[in-house]
C-alpha cells in the first residue's frame, strides 16, 4: 500500500505542473483526483490516455480519478508521469 501512496503522489506532482489542471484533491490514499480547466474536458483526456493504454475514469465534465493499487508497477508509474509530462503546458 505505501507504494500505492507513492505512486499516487509522484502522478500528483506532475499533474500540479500542467495548466490544464485547476485543482489536484488532496493525496492521502492510493485515489487521486483532480479537476481540468475548461480547455481539457475530463472526456478528451481520458480519450487520450486511453489511445496510450493508460486507463483512469471521467467522474464528470471536468473531474478525473486515477486508483493505484498493486497491478500498478513502478513501470506503469514511471510511463503515465512521462505521459503526462509530454502533454502540453
Amino acid at each position: 500500500l505505501a507504494k500505492d501512496h507513492a505512486h499516487t503522489a509522484a502522478v500528483a506532482q506532475v499533474l500540479q505542473s500542467k495548466s490544464w489542471v485547476k485543482e489536484v484533491l488532496s493525496v492521502e490514499t492510493n485515489i487521486l483526483i483532480f479537476n481540468t480547466t475548461d480547455a481539457m474536458p475530463a472526456a478528451t483526456l481520458v480519450q487520450q490516455l486511453l489511445e496510450q493504454d493508460v486507463r483512469c475514469l471521467a467522474i464528470n465534465s471536468q473531474s478525473i480519478r486515477f486508483v493505484f493499487h498493486l497491478g500498478v508497477s513502478d513501470a506503469d508509474t514511471d510511463k503515465l508521469c512521462n505521459i503526462l509530462q509530454q502533454m502540453p503546458v
